[in-house]
């Protein structure tokens, strides 16, 4: 196992405060963030073909950072959904449209080698767990997740856990089903990708243009109002050192399906450069 959770206590990974919605209507979605067409409808078609498999599990049990606790089951009809989660029966749609939308952010990584499945992580020892949970950080601090940090994504047994209950805190009422949707994806789809070797790019000098930072994935931090809205891999990073990228078991990931749709001629002057930032954890604001 890596060392990332380790990252956390310094603060890698946290909602900030700042933007919940007041009454009952929630800051709109500039209409320019529209999803892209996915590089690949979903990656791979087969869980044979996968190099990394990746399990959502939403029913809780002993916490990957701590055995001795036991984490609450994530039912999305406990989530402040406008309009309600309301049946048992609506609440597999969601975790299918988060597992959906968590491939369709990964299919902007090279190689598209990995499956995202539901299912008990148990049942999947050797595949990289996501643990949601209801339950808010035991540490009182901001971070809607946190994750293993594996450089090369050498470790095929990688952790996540995706604290909704901070989001719970953050968001507060007026948020309706999409919003959910991306809000969580885009909690789980950041920490997975510190566990296959990104970091942040903006703690690593990375030059982040002010209009990217609702939709740029990776960064240390973000507003409930941008994990309401499409994000996306759309920093140019590679996830293992050129020293490593051959060693065994070692493999490296970078971005490519993703057009940054705000040109940055110091983004496009630093990929021209062939500069390469080793990528850490998420930080969640109201």
């Amino acid at each position: 196992m890596s060392a990332g959770c380790a990252l956390w206590a310094a603060g890698c990974g946290s909602v900030s405060p700042g933007d919940a919605p007041s009454g009952d209507a929630p800051p709109k979605i500039p209409a320019d963030q529209t999803y892209r067409t996915a590089a690949c409808s979903y990656a791979p078609a087969t869980l044979e073909e996968a190099s990394t498999l990746i399990v959502l599990d939403w029913e809780g049990g002993p916490s990957p950072v701590d055995p001795t606790l036991s984490l609450s089951a994530l039912d999305p009809r406990d989530l402040p959904i406008d309009g309600t989660v309301a049946s048992d029966a609506s609440a597999e749609p969601f975790k299918e449209a988060v597992q959906l939308r968590v491939e369709q952010i990964l299919c902007d990584l090279n190689p598209v080698d990995m499956r995202v499945i539901q299912g008990r992580s148990a049942d999947y020892p050797d595949a990289t767990q996501v643990h949601l949970t209801i339950e808010s950080p035991p540490s009182g601090g901001r971070q809607a997740g946190q994750a293993d940090y594996d450089p090369c994504n050498r470790n095929p047994d990688d952790t996540v856990t995706i604290w909704a209950g901070r989001l719970v805190e953050a968001a507060g009422e007026g948020w309706g089903w999409n919003e959910w949707v991306n809000m969580v994806a885009n909690v789980c789809a950041h920490e997975i990708g510190h566990t296959l070797g990104f970091a942040h790019p903006d703690e690593e000098g990375v030059f982040v243009d002010e209009n990217l930072a609702d939709r740029a994935l990776m960064l240390s931090s973000h507003t409930i109002t941008s994990l309401a809205g499409p994000q996306a891999f759309l920093i140019a990073q590679i996830t293992c050192p050129a020293s490593g990228a051959g060693d065994a078991g070692g493999i490296s990931y970078s971005v490519t399906g993703a057009e940054l749709s705000v040109k940055s001629p110091a983004l496009s002057k630093a990929s021209a450069a062939g500069r390469v930032v080793l990528t850490c954890g998420h930080l969640v604001s109201k």
